[in-house]
């Protein structure tokens, strides 16, 4: 509480890197209680003196409407000052609003380019969505290798998503040498998350017999965990077999 009593005085006398701390702290309830408008104010302030924290707090006020009126506008003005000083989720953030069209028009080449700055710095998510793109040909030329190469990165930060679709390059052999034993394990992972696809891919090994014992009691039981779930494909495949 004295942090904050302490800031807000020094934000009321001017100071730049205090009126953004005393904004995040109206954001976040640290110290204060939480007020959005506050939050807002003082963000404001300090984002227009080119505080690049403050350009990215106030960039997630306009995108979601706290303190202020919604304005994806101004969340995506505000995102690129930042990004453009380095701030990593306001990079992601952009990116993401790119990428789904979120209340700005879709521009996945700009997208890419942005979530690859997150998703080299660790961002889980962005390398997902990195990934997908690759593997898709959003934004880009198809390339198996990278979609991968970032599948594996968000793989190992437990990713079930990415598990599951690195495990699909791996079982037919895209981007990576054809390994079936492989593809089961990454299925294995994702599945143990409740991932429904990889559950029924896990059937589907098991029913052809690739990379395990070819096994229909094995495969109804992982084609009913993703019926389960709602995959639809597991379900028609239950029909299938006897």
């Amino acid at each position: 509480v004295k942090a904050a009593e302490w800031f807000l005085k020094a934000a009321q006398n001017g100071h730049t890197a205090a009126q953004t701390m005393i904004g995040l702290f109206y954001r976040d309830g640290k110290g204060v209680n939480q007020n959005d408008n506050e939050a807002f104010k003082w963000l404001l302030k300090a984002a227009e003196k080119g505080n690049k924290s403050a350009q990215d707090g106030l960039g997630r006020c306009y995108e979601f409407g706290k303190g202020t009126s919604q304005d994806f506008k101004k969340a995506e003005y505000w995102y690129q000052k930042a990004a453009q000083q380095g701030v990593v989720n306001a990079a992601y953030r952009l990116g993401q609003m790119y990428y789904l069209g979120s209340g700005v028009e879709k521009n996945h080449p700009e997208a890419l380019k942005l979530l690859l700055i997150a998703a080299e710095y660790g961002v889980e998510h962005a390398q997902l969505i990195v990934s997908i793109m690759y593997h898709y040909g959003c934004g880009t030329e198809i390339d198996y290798s990278k979609a991968a190469r970032w599948y594996q990165k968000a793989a190992v930060q437990g990713n079930a998503q990415a598990q599951n679709n690195l495990g699909t390059l791996y079982q037919h052999g895209k981007g990576v040498e054809r390994n079936y034993q492989k593809a089961y394990e990454l299925y294995l992972l994702s599945a143990d998350k409740n991932y429904s696809l990889a559950q029924s891919n896990i059937g589907y090994l098991y029913y052809k017999g690739l990379g395990v014992m070819k096994d229909a009691k094995e495969a109804k039981k992982w084609y009913s965990k993703a019926a389960l779930n709602g995959d639809e494909k597991a379900k028609k495949m239950l029909d299938m077999i006897p």
